[in-house]
């Protein structure tokens, strides 16, 4: 009886042992957000700006795995676009308009190949996005300032290819992200026309670096 509780509990600590992990994955990551773009585009012309359909942004990802294959990690995502008239260098006597958007959110990634020279991984996850928007005409004209001070729900999911040895690698990702942000709030309204909503609805690419440590 005592040999087999003994050889019961040495097989439950090597499946333990082999499921559960303790190691952290840490990824930046650069990329190129396409959008729905009308709305936005709308207020801008109707500035005299150029229009837009793409954000150039940086991904920050940190995550565990307590099981092995499987990440739960938080994501923080920034892009920023400071836009001209297309006339010239933004200058003060240009029209130009900053576009700032921001998300926070958390996700599950799993790994389907996982080797040390080569990984493949897809991910899922939700959180929330805000938006501000800063538009000049002129040095005499104001324009009009937009902002989002509460998050509003995202979802965003896709998947990943790294490359490199071990602990360190070169990783390309692809996705989707999910968000509208409405509920804008005008602190100045001398320009027009107004800006209602976001719709950020579209795919992502980019290139970064994953770094694990174990």
């Amino acid at each position: 009886m005592r040999i087999a509780i003994l050889a019961l509990s040495i097989l439950a600590s090597s499946l333990v042992s082999s499921v559960v992990h303790a190691g952290m994955e840490f990824r930046v990551l650069g990329n190129v957000h396409e959008i729905k773009a009308d709305e936005i585009n709308s207020f801008y012309t109707g500035q005299q700006l150029k229009e837009i359909h793409r954000l150039p942004g940086l991904k920050l990802d940190v995550a565990f795995n307590p099981l092995s294959r499987v990440f739960f990690g938080i994501r923080f995502s920034n892009s920023r676009l400071h836009l001209g008239d297309g006339t010239g260098p933004i200058t003060g006597d240009t029209n130009f308009s900053k576009l700032i958007l921001e998300s926070y959110g958390v996700f599950t990634r799993i790994y389907l190949i996982e080797s040390k020279i080569l990984r493949f991984d897809i991910f899922g996850g939700a959180g929330g996005a805000r938006a501000m928007v800063n538009s000049k005409k002129n040095l005499v004209e104001q324009g009009q300032g937009i902002k989002d001070n509460d998050l509003r729900f995202m979802q965003f999911a896709g998947g990943s290819l790294s490359l490199g040895y071990d602990k360190f690698m070169v990783l390309f990702e692809g996705g989707y992200e999910w968000a509208r942000i409405n509920g804008l709030s005008h602190y100045s309204t001398n320009a027009s026309p107004r800006l209602t909503y976001f719709d950020l609805n579209g795919p992502y690419v980019g290139l970064g670096v994953v770094f694990r440590y174990q």
